[in-house]
């Protein structure tokens, strides 16, 4: 299999859509199950290797156990979300749309990360303030 493949977008002929301007071509389906595949198993091991990460980010902000469960708890919530990405799909009737909202959402909650650390930079006593944005954007990003 030609991994290259997998990263490019092919060009699509009307025959390869309906009339809801959804992908037909098993092909390229199959190519689309085996990067969801892939998603997932990326997905899964991150949620268990980088929790320490966020264990040591959320204790460094001043957070407690019930940060922390807030923070594992939201890798587990994920199923949920999937629910948003189906409303947009639907609703913006264009994968390429919804994929640019969810990738605008991504890259928004990773700055509430990153914002989250800077906080408690410019001034330690915003440390509650700073575990808030964390928690917001941990969340978020899962």
């Amino acid at each position: 299999m030609n991994f290259g493949k997998l990263f490019q977008s092919p060009q699509l002929s009307p025959d390869q859509l309906n009339e809801e301007n959804q992908i037909t071509d098993k092909n390229i389906l199959k190519r689309d199950r085996i990067k969801f595949g892939i998603g997932c198993i990326m997905y899964q091991s991150e949620e268990t290797g980088l929790m320490p990460i966020h264990t040591l980010l959320v204790r460094l902000l001043g957070g407690g156990n019930i940060a922390l469960g807030i923070v594992a708890g939201a890798g587990s919530a994920s199923s949920l979300v999937q629910l948003c990405g189906a409303f947009f799909l639907r609703h913006l009737k264009s994968n390429k749309k919804a994929m640019n909202l969810a990738l605008s959402g991504g890259i928004l909650f990773g700055l509430l990360l990153a914002g989250a650390l800077l906080i408690l930079e410019v001034n330690p006593r915003w440390s509650m303030l700073a575990l808030t944005v964390y928690l917001i954007g941990a969340s978020g990003l899962a």
